[in-house]
């Protein structure tokens, strides 16, 4: 088997957004004194622009960017994710998908933020302090999307002067890391089929419960990024990816909603999911 090194890659994405808040610290003072109140007993945060639109589209679509991120790939370390490499192609292009929609919601916001200013100005009458309004210039620089790559760390690639026990111990610590960071990942894997599958059984094994779109969406969604989440090559993560995309996956939710045959059935796969997964993984792997 391949090194872990050698099938996958580490990214580090960050999405920086300007949020357009402000403490309001004369105004807590003022209403501590008001109420004969201790000092620090409360805390105001004043927004910027109580009335616009476009700057809650940056926010909108940098939870996008987030939610990409997050469905497809793995945590590894703080602020690091990993996926594998053949999922690269994949995932730069969606990538590409969301940052565009980011950066044009950025442009409209700043092509209209002279005018919300001044709306600004009467939103908060009392409130508004023109020195809590950065330049274009300066604002355009507090907005971005920034995806950087990094190789999943090798012991055998450590190239440093040191005693033989010294470089066995610090070969032995960062396969030790390695590892661990691996598992801590795939049981994130196992948690999102879990999940799915759980999900789709108590919602369709209640002939009553209501349900939307995404119950089947977010599972065929799922089934479509396993491949590159797969760090270890568990053949067990490929049979249930299998499992779901041939019941739930490829069946219409208003089929599930107006045939209840098809829908016990499909219930009862999501059943067989969840106890194969049980059988699977009776030491971990599940939450």
């Amino acid at each position: 088997m391949t090194k872990l090194a050698e099938r996958a890659m580490l990214a580090s994405v960050t999405v920086r957004v300007w949020t357009g808040h402000k403490k309001a610290k004369s105004e807590a003072d003022q209403i501590i004194a008001q109420n004969g109140a201790v000092k620090g007993s409360l805390r105001a945060t004043k927004s910027l622009f109580p009335s616009a639109k476009s700057h809650d589209k940056i926010i909108k679509a940098a939870g996008a960017v987030r939610t990409y991120v997050y469905e497809h790939t793995l945590p590894w370390a703080e602020g690091v994710r990993i996926l594998r490499s053949e999922g690269y192609m994949r995932f730069m292009d969606g990538m590409r998908k969301v940052t565009y929609k980011f950066d044009n919601a950025v442009e409209d916001f700043l092509q209209e933020y002279h005018y919300l200013v001044q709306d600004a100005q009467s939103d908060l009458s009392g409130l508004f302090n023109a020195a809590d309004y950065p330049t274009v210039e300066d604002l355009r620089k507090k907005f971005a999307v920034i995806t950087r790559f990094l190789p999943v760390p090798d012991a055998d690639d450590w190239r440093v002067e040191m005693g033989d026990a010294a470089a066995e111990d610090l070969r032995r610590s960062v396969e030790a890391q390695v590892k661990a960071s691996q598992a801590a990942a795939m049981q994130e894997v196992y948690d999102r089929i879990y999940e799915v599958a759980k999900n789709a059984y108590e919602r369709l094994n209640d002939p009553d419960a209501i349900f939307r779109d995404s119950l089947v969406d977010n599972a065929v969604k799922l089934c479509k990024v396993l491949p590159a989440l797969n760090l270890s090559n568990d053949p067990k993560v490929t049979q249930l990816s299998n499992k779901l995309m041939s019941s739930i996956g490829k069946t219409a939710p208003a089929t599930l909603r107006k045939d209840p045959t098809v829908r016990k059935n499909t219930a009862a796969a999501m059943k067989d999911v969840m106890d194969k997964m049980s059988a699977m993984y009776p030491n971990g792997g599940l939450k």
